[in-house]
């Protein structure tokens, strides 16, 4: 079901961004597994949006999002898991989030959904 991911440790320029990828193929840095006590880890999954594709990874909303909840919240431990994948659609995410979820142990799952997410994935 899932036709095609993010090959782990890329470190390339893609769509205008520095992009690095996981030892787990997903997008920026791996957390550890368990999830450290006292951590609220957040899943985000969907397509290019919740990617971020066209900015850097300090850019993406996952990725700035730990700081903005830190600064609303303090002495909160916050990290993110970008699990999304430009052009993923809907039956990918599912498959995705079945396979990986258990891992990242969430307290929040992000899901973003477009209007194309129903047709067959992109960059086929």
């Amino acid at each position: 079901r899932i036709v095609y991911e993010l090959r782990p440790r890329l470190d390339v320029r893609f769509a205008g961004g520095h992009l690095t990828t996981s030892d787990a193929g997903f997008r920026g840095l791996d957390v550890p597994a368990p999830k450290p006590p006292g951590v609220y880890r957040i899943v985000g999954i969907g397509d290019s949006y919740m990617f971020g594709q066209g900015v850097s990874d300090g850019d993406t909303y996952l990725a700035r999002l730990p700081r903005l909840m830190e600064d609303a919240r303090p002495g909160r431990s916050v990290e993110t898991v970008n699990l999304a994948v430009p052009g993923f659609n809907t039956v990918m995410e599912v498959e995705l989030l079945r396979q990986r979820l258990e891992r990242f142990e969430p307290d929040l799952i992000l899901i973003e959904i477009v209007g194309n997410d129903l047709d067959l994935p992109n960059f086929l």
